[in-house]
This record gives C-alpha cells, sequence and structure tokens, in this order.
C-alpha cells in the first residue's frame, strides 16, 4: 500500500507538524491498484493535534480526492490553528486546489502553480458524452469557487485561466493571489517575473517560437567576418633554363666514339 503523503513532527517548533505531498494525488485505487484513499489520509491527520505547515510538490491527481482533502485541512486548521502551504516544485492541478487550504501560502522561488479545467475519460454513446461534460462544468464551477474566495479574482478570471492551462512562476503567483510571499528572500515581491508566464500552453510555445526566430534574426545581422587578405604579388623571376635533351649527359656517346676511333685509324695509315 502507497500513501501519496507523509506526516512527521515539526523539527523545532513544538507541537507542531509537517505534511508532505509528494506524489500523484490518488483517490480509492489507483490505475496501478494503489489502494490508498481519503479516509487514510484522515486518520493520519487526527494524528496530528496542532499546527500545520503542508509542502506540495505533486503534478495533481484525483479532484474528488484532492476536494476531500481540502476540506479536511480546512477543518483541521480550524481546531487546531495556522496551516502555513510552502510549494516546493509545483502544486499542479488537483494539488493547486489543495494548496489554497493554507493560510498562508509560500512558493519556491524556481516554483510553478498551475490550474486548468477538470478532464476525464467516457465510455458510451452521445448522451453519455453531452452527461459527462455537464459534470464537468460542475466540477469546474466548485473550483472556480475556491480559487476565486482566495485570490479576489472574479470567476470569469478564474474560468480564463483554467481555459488556458496556466502556468505561475512564483512572482506571478505571488502578484494574482495565488501565493502570498516567496520562500528565502528578505522581501515578499508582488511584482511578476515575466508576465507572459500567465499566459496558456499555446501561447508559451508562441512565445518560444518567436524566441527561436528573434535570435535567428540576430545571429544574421551580425557584423560578417571579414575576409582573409589575399597573398600579396610575388616578383616575377626569370624562368630557370630547362635541360637541353641534345646537351651532353654523363653517358658515353657511342656514335662520337666511333668517329673518334676511326679518325685515329686513318692517321696510323
Amino acid at each position: 500500500m502507497t500513501k501519496f503523503w507523509s506526516f512527521a513532527p515539526s523539527v523545532g517548533n513544538a507541537g507542531a507538524y509537517e505534511l508532505r505531498i509528494d506524489d500523484i494525488i490518488d483517490s480509492q485505487q489507483s490505475w496501478w491498484g494503489d489502494e490508498v484513499t481519503p479516509k487514510l489520509f484522515a486518520a493520519d491527520l487526527a494524528a496530528c493535534p496542532g499546527p500545520l505547515t503542508l509542502w506540495i510538490n505533486s503534478a495533481g491527481g484525483d479532484v474528488f480526492a484532492a476536494a476531500a482533502i481540502y476540506t479536511m485541512l480546512i477543518e483541521h486548521k480550524a481546531k487546531y490553528g495556522t496551516l502555513t502551504v510552502k510549494v516546493s516544485g509545483v502544486a499542479a492541478s488537483a494539488a493547486s486546489l489543495i494548496a489554497m487550504a493554507g493560510d498562508k501560502i509560500l512558493i519556491s522561488p524556481p516554483g510553478e502553480i498551475m490550474l486548468h479545467n477538470p478532464w476525464a475519460r467516457a465510455i458510451g454513446d452521445s448522451r453519455e458524452m453531452l452527461h459527462m461534460s455537464e459534470v464537468l462544468d460542475e466540477i469546474k464551477a466548485g473550483q472556480i469557487d475556491v480559487y476565486a474566495q482566495r485570490t479576489g479574482k472574479s470567476r470569469a478570471e478564474i474560468a480564463a485561466l483554467m481555459d488556458a492551462e496556466t502556468y505561475m512562476g512564483s512572482a506571478t503567483a505571488v502578484a494574482n493571489g495565488f501565493a502570498d510571499g516567496i520562500l528565502y528572500q528578505d522581501s515578499e515581491s508582488t511584482e511578476p517575473i515575466f508576465a507572459p508566464s500567465m499566459l496558456g500552453r499555446a501561447a508559451i510555445y508562441a512565445l518560444d517560437a518567436k524566441a527561436a526566430e528573434a535570435m535567428a534574426g540576430a545571429r544574421n545581422q551580425q557584423q560578417p567576418i571579414a575576409p582573409e587578405p589575399e597573398p600579396a604579388p610575388q616578383p616575377n623571376t626569370p624562368d630557370e633554363p630547362q635541360p637541353d635533351p641534345e646537351a651532353d649527359t654523363d653517358e658515353p656517346n657511342i656514335e662520337a666514339m666511333g668517329l673518334q676511333a676511326l679518325s685515329l685509324a686513318e692517321g696510323l695509315d
């Protein structure tokens, strides 16, 4: 049996506890047969009667399990005190819903919060498909309530962010009310580092394409490399004399030797 959470007493803070969610949020039974349920989570939470710090690094998961955990955390902090949420990596999809339960939400500088529309698989005829569409719209409406209450944004604004599958970096999440501060910084910045991080996935891809195009243009506009100088012309020099094929060589001239011998013989006569 696998749990996607763990509880432990808080180090250096007597009576307080830490909860970590570092995996996919599952419901009654995952696709891999790991029987982990919100009921087990409730039992572990009840064994921690004190203020709670929740660390999240999760890509999301089952929306109904996330809704149950969100509700349990709201009830827990009403009994035992403050709930501080710390996003160590990513709080995406259903995990971002759980994060909204915090009295204070802090996010790591490279952290991300992502929200999108709920989705599901369905099998059946056209009526079943239409029914599933209605179910997803109702689930989305409940999620919008949570995000809008936490951020102060309108329902229409939240719906648009969910439609776009929005990723928010740390400063952008703070600026838009999804987080209260950035971990490990002296001051809590409220200015987004890069506003386009609020854009959806398609817009981010478009920005990446434009950035690549701009980089290519910049390379094309660079100063051309000066051509290497041509070598200086060399002064004209007379051609070296070529050997005369008729000239004497070291090899004996048989014909000349024969004539010389003939002249000597005539002189003896």
